[in-house]
């Protein structure tokens, strides 16, 4: 999947995912919405280093005295929880090394995107619970384009919807690049009975229209 890098860019995702209970007894962190103004990670002759966490966090898509859900999604390492997940950003060439934690003390995550560009298909690493693994890889080809991860195998189960552990992969072209802004598009979603539906559809972590 992939837009040009060129003017304001609007990304779509649309994974499916189990979903996890909270087995924790404190209390959650509350997800942060991302704008996706900053790309996470350090970059440093030509390499960027990121470092991701996939936890359970309370997201609040409107307000805060409005629904929440408890979800699993990312965040850098020492940071708090995003929706969408942290923005990664760089130059044609670089190459990205990426640390990925799985926080979840019962589900294995698998990533997917995390790969030079074009990929040539679907991806699915495995994390278990408490283990990291360390990801190298060169970016690709300009463009726009989306990473994620999920517990559980990539399916659709039970008529849910799950996006939120996804975020934006950019690549640049080389020169000068336009000022321009990353929108990520989320949905999250769960049948309440046979007659309707509890779902939620977000523009960088905020519910929408």
């Amino acid at each position: 999947m992939g837009l040009s890098a060129k003017g304001p860019s609007i990304v779509f995702i649309a994974l499916a995912l189990f979903a996890v209970a909270p087995t924790a007894r404190a209390p959650l962190s509350v997800v942060n919405p991302n704008d996706n103004r900053r790309p996470a990670g350090q970059l440093k002759n030509g390499t960027l280093e990121l470092h991701l966490v996939m936890g359970m966090a309370r997201w609040y898509p409107e307000s805060p005295t409005d629904p929440y859900v408890d979800l699993p999604v990312f965040a850098e390492e020492g940071g708090p929880p995003q929706i969408p997940a942290p923005l990664i950003r760089v130059r044609t060439g670089t190459t990205i090394v990426a640390t990925v934690r799985n926080d979840l003390t019962d589900s294995t995550i698998y990533l997917r995107g995390l790969a030079t560009r074009p990929a040539p298909g679907p991806d699915n690493i495995p994390i278990r619970p408490g283990e990291s693994r360390t990801i190298r890889f060169v970016a690709g080809a300009p463009g726009t384009y989306s990473y994620g991860g999920s517990p559980g195998v990539w399916v659709r189960t039970g008529g849910g919807e799950r996006d939120e552990a996804g975020g934006a992969l950019v690549i640049d072209p080389e020169g000068v690049v336009p000022a321009d802004r990353i929108f990520v598009l989320n949905i999250w979603g769960d049948p309440i009975d046979t007659t309707s539906y509890s779902n939620a559809l977000a523009i960088n972590g905020k519910s929408w229209p």
